[in-house]
């Protein structure tokens, strides 16, 4: 099973250095995304500023003092948080010269690193000793860390927006895992390194095939594993047996695969000059950034 996985890595590398086409064919299940919105262009992490669980664990244990800033909302701070964490939303904390005094730790639900490590190279800049929690209040929950607060409100953790994802796609610590029960031409189109996992046998074969895709395909110290189906269906299963898997950092495409579709599809159309935008009612709701609204063809000047 494991030269299966290695095999699937080999192929990876190769599908990155092949030039794709300007528009994928319309009849693909891409529909016409343009190859620019799927390809990933892999942008290497600064481990210099980032820190994780296990990191933030040993620095305890050896009796340094850690300071950990949430920079989410309050609202979503009241909800839930690490204890002994403080909350100072991100564009505050450039205002916080106290800061500067000592090492600091920033932190969000982990989806959004690539953001949050610009701001922290801005604020290293501007003499801000600062670095990253690696995977956030995900990684600390799978890492075994402690929260507190609503327990139904963090049990959301690792769910990913399709938008975040789009941002997200080109960071080279991803690994991709596809838990489909067959894997689509949909999959291979949207997400083509990502490895496939079928975990519809028995939870014993799941584990073990779960477990080989998440420690062969590590790219690195700092890994975040993308675990997704066509739909994005029976994700608390699969919590489950990665968990018995001992995989950590893991996060959970939100509607899965026809979700992101939608939402690429949403872009392709935004970016079209009105006149040639397509009548539709649908679109790919809030879970992944956008609204259902219709769109209307302006009248010709005919």
């Amino acid at each position: 099973m494991k030269n299966v996985h290695m095999l699937s890595l080999l192929l990876l590398a190769t599908v990155l250095t092949v030039h794709a086409p300007a528009v994928i064919p319309a009849s693909d299940p891409c529909k016409g995304i343009p190859a620019e919105l799927v390809k990933r262009t892999p942008q290497r992490l600064d481990a210099t500023r980032t820190v994780s669980v296990a990191g933030v664990f040993q620095q305890a244990k050896e009796g340094r003092e850690t300071l950990l800033i949430d920079v989410r909302s309050p609202e979503a701070f009241g909800r839930f948080r690490i204890p002994g964490s403080i909350n100072i939303p991100l564009h505050f904390v450039k205002t916080k010269p106290f800061l500067k005094k000592k090492p600091f730790i920033l932190l969000d639900e982990g989806v959004r690193h690539g953001s949050l490590a610009e701001e922290c190279r801005k604020l290293a800049d501007a003499g801000f000793p600062c670095s990253i929690l690696y995977g956030g209040l995900t990684a600390w929950q799978d890492g075994g860390g402690s929260l507190e607060g609503d327990h139904a409100a963090w049990k959301g953790l690792g769910d990913m927006p399709a938008a975040a994802l789009f941002l997200e796609k080109d960071r080279e610590d991803w690994l991709m895992i596809d838990v489909s029960r067959q894997r689509s031409t949909l999959s291979t189109c949207l997400m083509p390194d990502a490895v496939h996992v079928e975990v519809s046998g028995s939870p014993e074969q799941s584990v073990s095939e779960l477990s080989d895709a998440g420690w062969v395909g590590r790219t690195g110290s700092f890994t975040r594993i993308l675990i997704f189906n066509e739909k994005g269906t029976d994700y608390d299963s699969i919590r489950f047996l990665t968990g018995k898997a001992g995989l950590q950092n893991i996060f959970y495409l939100e509607g899965g695969l026809e979700q992101y579709a939608a939402y690429l599809s949403q872009r392709r159309l935004s970016a079209l000059p009105r006149e040639s935008r397509l009548n539709t009612t649908t679109g790919c709701g809030s879970t992944c950034g956008g609204k259902n609204r219709q769109r209307v063809v302006a009248p010709s000047s005919e």
